[in-house]
């Protein structure tokens, strides 16, 4: 008995010594400074454009010196779906170079899109669900700063589209109810509605859900981020809860008894558009007495861009080579320099206001990088986004939680990025790190045993 009970001590010490070592070595060492590199970066992505950059860049360099000192061809085997995501990059930096821009497009490309390779370091670090849910959380805690930051430094005696946060408008909007389906995925597959009693982590993040969708959607009132939200929560529902899509309907029925007349004349104005033939100048938005008229010029200002941008596509047959993301500005005031005195009038308003910017994400990246370069990257993430759709039927509960995500947020952030051109930027980096965290559990899913999972 006591040669077994010391038999039994030494394995344990010698596997808690085995351990120990392994967590020692140098590529575990990166690995740990990488998970942490990426909370400060979630938490940073609501507060600073600097932290941001600063973080991307430690996070790239750490990725370097990890990938330098493991095997590369492993980690790749092991996250094909990295390949997907690299080969419209890789693509579109080659063909930046036959650009507008000429040689400097590959520059131009690289400072524009440089989060497309964000998914290196989130591939190598964030290799697994609970890795995946502090993220998460890190980036809970960021918006909650950014809540607070908005508070202290706007009117709150006339919050109604007066809290600002650390970013601009649009893009904050954008951020937060990206991270309110977010959680309300995780509240309704994890959590679930009915059994919060049982959860202290899921009452409080109930509580900041609420909070978050308050001031998205109420404080805010980014129309963008009204129809990212809801067609986000239609995807859910229509995937999880058929009953919820029902109380959704009945609740926006029944909201002009209830809600303030600023949230409904707000949501009235998505649909109102002006006269297209009438030029308009952002001093006449600026103007506009009521909700619905200011709406309604903002609709035709847009719409008269994104006629701009189709027509110079066309014309400068942008179709496997673009402006450069730089060169855009002066590639469409020469575009316009071509058409008569009363086309210029029509938009040299606009575009002096919005130098380049077509509020489209969409035709923004066809005009800078061309059409070809567009379809590729949306025809792979489309492809990725069908997979974990085919991935859920057959997939354990709790990946269910992340391929959900991934389904409601992309779809809600790709549809309002109709009204603005946030998708590649820094707008997006909520939405598509749900999304590379979708595509590692589905892949984890497609090498694990017939139902296994991982943690």
């Amino acid at each position: 008995m006591e040669k077994q009970t010391f038999r039994g001590n030494a394995e344990r010490n010698i596997t808690l010594m085995s351990h120990s070592a392994h967590s020692l070595l140098p590529e575990n060492r990166l690995q740990q400074a990488g998970v942490h590199l990426f909370y400060l970066f979630g938490c940073s992505i609501f507060i600073s454009k600097a932290a941001i950059n600063i973080g991307y860049g430690l996070l790239l360099l750490t990725f370097l010196i990890y990938i330098v000192k493991t095997d590369h061809r492993t980690f790749f085997r092991e996250n094909r779906y990295i390949l997907f995501l690299l080969v419209p990059a890789a693509v579109s930096f080659l063909l930046s170079f036959f650009s507008l821009a000429g040689l400097k497009g590959g520059g131009e490309f690289l400072s524009r899109y440089r989060f497309v390779l964000l998914i290196l370091p989130f591939a190598a670090f964030i290799r697994d669900k609970n890795l995946l849910m502090r993220l998460v959380i890190a980036m809970n805690i960021g918006a909650l700063i950014d809540m607070i930051y908005s508070a202290l430094n706007s009117d709150l005696s006339n919050p109604f589209q007066n809290i600002w946060g650390f970013h601009k408008f649009g893009r904050h909007s954008d951020m937060l109810f990206t991270l309110c389906l977010i959680n309300s995925t995780i509240l309704l597959l994890k959590f679930k509605f009915k059994q919060l009693s049982e959860h202290r982590t899921g009452y409080a993040l109930l509580a900041v859900n609420t909070l978050l969708l308050f001031v998205t959607v109420a404080l805010i009132g980014q129309r963008g981020a009204y129809v990212g939200l809801f067609f986000g929560l239609i995807t859910l529902f229509l995937l999880h809860s058929r009953r919820l899509l029902i109380l959704m309907i009945v609740i926006m029925l029944l909201s002009p008894l209830f809600a303030p007349s600023y949230i409904i004349q707000r949501t009235r104005s998505i649909f109102e558009i002006g006269d297209l033939s009438k030029t308009v100048k952002i001093e006449d938005i600026k103007k506009a007495k009521s909700t619905l008229e200011v709406g309604k010029l903002s609709n035709s200002v847009r719409i008269r861009l994104m006629k701009l941008g189709v027509e110079m596509i066309g014309e400068k047959k942008l179709y496997f080579r673009g402006t450069g993301a730089k060169t855009i500005k002066s590639a469409v005031k020469e575009y316009l320099d071509t058409k008569s005195q009363a086309v210029r009038d029509h938009y040299n308003d606009l575009l002096t206001v919005f130098p380049g910017n077509f509020h489209n994400s969409y035709l923004q990246m066809a005009i800078e990088c061309g059409v070809f370069s567009l379809l590729l990257y949306l025809s792979v993430i489309a492809f990725l986004m069908f997979k974990m759709l085919r991935s859920l039927k057959q997939a354990v509960f709790d990946d269910h939680i992340f391929l959900s995500c991934n389904l409601a947020c992309m779809t809600g952030f790709a549809i309002c990025s109709f009204f603005h051109e946030e998708f590649f930027k820094y707008g997006g980096l909520v939405a598509f790190l749900c999304f590379y965290g979708g595509c590692m559990v589905n892949s984890r899913l497609a090498h694990a045993p017939k139902g296994a999972s991982d943690g």
